[in-house]
């Protein structure tokens, strides 16, 4: 489900490293565990229990029944299996207001110590360079739907749909008009 998958949260805290990705607002809310109504700017975090059950009785810690989380079989999370059915997760939640009227929801792992909620506008500004020199390439190269499945072969769409562009530019640039 995009990049604020809770799968993508597990992989990056699980190697260690640090992220920080937006989310709309419907997401950010079921982590939440309510709507996002009214709420004008917010920093908190959240514990959540993930399993495959949504069973009270399969619950190993059924006090905790309100951080628990149902990700669906259709879902990918490579962290639970039969022999771990739960997965701990802890991530922290920005709300942070930008203009009159917006506001950008960002999922994070960054710690409060040393980034406080002012700190988000920067960062946020600064990641957005990323995401629009990312739209920049994705749209001119077609990248927005991918014919293949399998991984193999959508990177070989892209190296192809690239290998298109880079010809075409270069015959642009070395073609002249006879005058």
């Amino acid at each position: 489900m995009g990049y604020a998958s809770y799968n993508n949260f597990a992989h990056v805290i699980e190697n260690g490293q640090f992220f920080l990705i937006r989310c709309n607002e419907c997401r950010t809310g079921r982590i939440l565990g309510h709507t996002m109504d009214g709420v004008k700017e917010l920093d908190v975090h959240v514990d959540r229990i993930l399993s495959r059950s949504q069973s009270k009785k399969k619950m190993s810690r059924p006090e905790l029944a309100d951080s628990y989380r149902h990700i669906s079989d259709s879902s990918t999370l490579d962290y639970l299996t039969d022999a771990l059915p739960e997965y701990d997760i802890s991530l922290r939640v920005v709300r942070i207001h930008l203009a009159e009227g917006h506001y950008e929801n960002i999922i994070t792992n960054l710690p409060d110590i040393e980034f406080d909620i002012e700190d988000f506008k920067d960062l946020y500004h600064l990641r957005r360079n990323e995401e629009n020199a990312f739209r920049d390439l994705k749209y001119p190269l077609c990248l927005k739907v991918f014919h293949s499945k399998k991984y193999e072969y959508v990177v070989q769409e892209v190296w192809a749909r690239a290998s298109s562009i880079t010809s075409v530019l270069r015959l642009q640039i070395t073609w002249t008009p006879d005058a």
